[in-house]
């Protein structure tokens, strides 16, 4: 019995991080950026329209990008 629940602990335990690193995408009225947020990172994709008529572009990516402590 102990032999078939050795397997159990590392499948479960992959299973929460695959979950954990599945991205939302959000899309922003701003000209065009698009931030894909998890629990485990954050990817951003700069593309601001700013009020001079240019665009800003950069990219952004943040491990552990809720800060919690505060």
């Amino acid at each position: 019995m102990k032999s078939k629940r050795k397997w159990l602990l590392p499948v479960v335990v992959i299973f929460v991080v695959a979950v954990l690193c599945i991205p939302i995408k959000y899309r922003y009225k701003d000209g065009g950026t698009v931030a894909y947020k998890a629990v485990l990172y954050s990817y951003t994709e700069y593309h601001q329209l700013q009020n001079d008529g240019s665009y800003y572009e950069a990219n952004e990516f943040l491990i552990f990008p809720f800060n919690y402590l505060n």
